[in-house]
């Protein structure tokens, strides 16, 4: 119970251990022309860094921002290059096997993702520090997007005074800040519409199939309507998971946004806007560790029982409707309802009653959470 609960916690709280992985199965590029490229060069400091004889240092962040300047002068955004390195290192962990299955594989997973997040970040900072120098292209607005605004809100890091978004002497005072979640849409024209809604100084970090963006805005009910209005425009089946922060407030907000579009998706929301009162007893159970700890005890009978997992999954996102459970799961009433009888055998409570189907609803997104580790906002962009 207590590592199915710790991954609840983030990933830099887990990351201290040692490993004795056979480095010898990571191959480098091969060629000299590949070597070149700037995908090569990033996933050559990934092999350096996977090895923990090698640390970070200020030597490492430099060639990466130097990167990120180089790709800045030449394209309109850094993630495509982010989401090729991803995909690299997909593909990386697919083929490498630890030698000791249980300890070294863990942490390999944390490392590499602990890594490909810090490269994201520099190449970010890098490709934003060389907007601010550069003199805005007509149509673009005034201003640039800010590295303190992308550092804040990456890696949790408070900043200390307000940040200059969108006009010279015209501090934002606020942000809303949303992670996305896209089943099928087309990203440019997303990113087309947050830059139209947002104005100056909007950040979007978005892939194919969803993200992150930060709107300029000065307070939760011009957020609220800033988000209706973004949703109506995007094509697709989109939920958005959104909080207001300040500009000093920014280092809380991503894992807050993530925790909130985490729960929309383990509990077959619809595609929508949410916000933490569209799930405040979930995301109170979630960030309370004992009480985490005692609706996972509570599902585990039924985690441990497939068939009943997968009614209990049906049942919720049928809002509790047993005829439309029923034909998701293609079984006859009978069997369904004996599913059910056997949920509240094993739990005490039963999912036919509001009170029962509330309470196993939330210890199944506590479960869902728990056990699909630290990333619970979409893999785009690698953070």
């Amino acid at each position: 119970m207590d590592t199915r609960l710790s991954r609840v916690t983030t990933v830099s709280s887990r990351a201290k251990c040692q490993s004795t992985l056979s480095y010898a199965a990571i191959r480098a590029p091969r060629t000299a022309e590949e070597r070149h490229q700037p995908l090569d060069e990033l996933y050559a400091i990934y092999l350096e860094l996977i090895d923990p004889r090698n640390q970070w240092n200020p030597g490492i962040a430099h060639r990466i921002r130097r990167i990120g300047k180089s790709w800045s002068a030449r394209h309109e955004s850094v993630f495509p290059l982010i989401e090729a390195l991803r995909g690299r290192l997909a593909d990386l962990l697919a083929s490498t096997t630890p030698e000791q299955e249980t300890n070294d594989e863990h942490w390999f997973l944390i490392r590499t993702h602990e890594i490909s997040s810090r490269i994201s970040l520099e190449l970010c900072l890098g490709f934003e520090n060389s907007r601010l120098v550069r003199p805005a292209r007509p149509g673009t607005g005034p201003g640039a997007r800010p590295a303190a605004l992308l550092s804040a809100f990456l890696t949790g890091t408070p900043t200390s005074r307000p940040v200059d978004a969108g006009s010279p002497g015209t501090p934002q005072s606020g942000y809303c800040v949303v992670a996305v979640r896209s089943d099928g849409w087309d990203k440019e024209a997303a990113v087309a519409a947050l830059d139209r809604l947002g104005g100056p100084g909007t950040v979007t970090m978005l892939s194919a199939d969803g993200g992150y963006a930060l709107l300029p805005a000065h307070d939760d009910a011009a957020s609220r309507t800033l988000c209706e209005r973004l949703h109506a425009e995007l094509d697709g089946s989109v939920w958005l998971a959104a909080g207001w922060r300040r500009t000093t407030e920014l280092a809380d907000a991503k894992p807050h946004v993530d925790d909130i579009l985490a729960l929309a998706l383990a509990l077959h929301s619809e595609p929508a806007v949410y916000w933490l009162d569209d799930f405040p007893v979930e995301y109170a159970a979630i960030r309370t560790p004992a009480v985490a700890e005692l609706l996972l005890n509570l599902i585990e009978p039924v985690v441990s029982r497939p068939l009943l997992l997968l009614t209990l999954e049906a049942l919720i996102g049928a809002g509790g409707n047993r005829s439309r459970a029923a034909k998701q799961l293609a079984v006859h009433y009978s069997t369904i309802d004996y599913r059910l009888r056997r949920i509240e055998v094993f739990t005490g409570h039963s999912p036919l009653s509001t009170p029962g189907l509330n309470l196993l609803s939330t210890a199944f997104a506590v479960h869902v959470l728990a056990t699909r580790g630290s990333d619970v906002a979409p893999e785009a962009a690698g953070f």
